[in-house]
């Protein structure tokens, strides 16, 4: 750890000590050490990026937005900060920021899976659903081991496009990538019941009560 007591008045170490903190997720403390690095050196980016993801994942979006916003200003070609700030736009102030932000991220960079994600979640929480089919299909195809998105887009294809073919197909990708995942468990129970297959949706039903759920916020609320 960077010695900040033999170096109070270099920037340095607290920006050093503040990325260290907010990957073992002490984001308090992180947020405190880029304010210090901050205020002795206002010019330093990398704090003010730090610090939105710090504020972000403390649940203060719109100090987070702030911070991104003036890192995004001198760097305007960073992807990561534009989806991280959309990623907070979404969380803290509706989709129509969030839809412009995460649009210039994918213009900035279109193999950008997570921002293709977020946008995708988005659309399918306001009922774009063939725009949300679209970027779920691009986030796979750039990210095959994306789970959720293969589990949100099964979703899509059940409860709003009434593709159950390709909702049972996409599912079994989910679960193949994560065997135990009770929510596409249960998504596919539902969808076996939907064509008749009672006895295979009942097996997968007991088998997902054994499994506790997942933190996992980003499922896309689509029904």
């Amino acid at each position: 750890m960077p010695r900040i007591a033999e170096n109070a008045n270099d920037a340095g170490p607290y920006l050093k000590r503040g990325e260290v903190r907010l990957k073992l997720h002490e984001f308090e403390d992180a947020i405190d050490d880029f304010s210090s690095a901050i205020n002795l050196k206002g010019h330093l980016d990398h704090a003010y990026c730090g610090r939105g993801m710090a504020l972000g994942r403390s649940g203060r979006f719109d100090d987070s937005i702030t911070d991104f916003g003036v890192y995004i200003g001198r760097h305007p070609e960073s992807s990561r900060a534009c989806t991280e700030r959309g990623s907070s736009i979404l969380s803290g102030r509706g989709s129509g920021k969030a839809e412009k932000n995460l649009t210039k991220v994918i213009a900035l960079n279109p193999t950008d899976a997570r921002a293709h994600d977020d946008l995708a979640v988005m659309l399918a929480q306001r009922g774009d659903y063939a725009a949300a089919v679209q970027h779920f299909m691009s986030t796979i195809a750039l990210d095959p081991s994306c789970q959720k998105a293969n589990h949100n887009l099964a979703m899509v294809y059940y409860y709003c496009a009434n593709h159950n073919h390709e909702a049972l197909a996409t599912v079994d990708k989910a679960l193949k990538l994560v065997s135990d995942s009770r929510d596409s468990l249960l998504l596919k129970a539902t969808i076996l019941e939907a064509r008749g297959r009672h006895s295979e949706a009942r097996k997968i039903k007991d088998e997902a009560e054994f499994h506790a759920p997942r933190d996992a916020p980003d499922h896309a609320a689509v029904q």
